[in-house]
């Protein structure tokens, strides 16, 4: 509901833009929270299944040529910078910076992981990149 300082933004790996519910949905929501009958959640994964999770989308492996191909989205998006569209010097103030890329890797990696690839693809790097950048 209040925007963030720049320095805060690049500490999310994702921006999610949630919509409100349909007509439907919201009903469901009132009568679920507001009556008597409250629904526990259940865990589905244990912290340990968790980390391990992470440390195997970790290990997803991801080619220089993908490396190189993610530095360049990300550089590209730095006003005046030599990599920089014309659009972006005029519209964007901050660009992506370092964590930016890292991001960007890791959401692609774990793409790859649940699609059940050996490796990102480009398909992944793109397939994540709005929400990441």
């Amino acid at each position: 509901t209040y925007p963030l300082p720049e320095a805060q933004l690049d500490r999310f790996l994702m921006k999610i833009i949630v919509k409100y519910p349909t007509r439907d949905e919201e009903r469901q929501i009132y009568k679920a929270v507001t009556g008597d009958d409250q629904v526990e959640p259940e865990s589905t994964l244990t912290g340990e299944e968790v980390l391990e999770l992470q440390h195997l989308v970790r290990r997803v492996p991801i080619s220089d040529f993908l490396v190189d191909y993610t530095m360049d989205l990300i550089r590209a998006t730095r006003r005046d910078g030599d990599d920089a569209p014309d659009f972006i010097n005029r519209w964007v103030l901050w660009g992506a910076g370092p964590r930016g890329g890292q991001s960007l890797i890791l959401a692609a990696k774990a793409r790859a992981a649940l699609y059940g690839r050996p490796e990102v693809t480009v398909e992944d790097l793109q397939a994540v990149a709005k929400a990441v950048l």
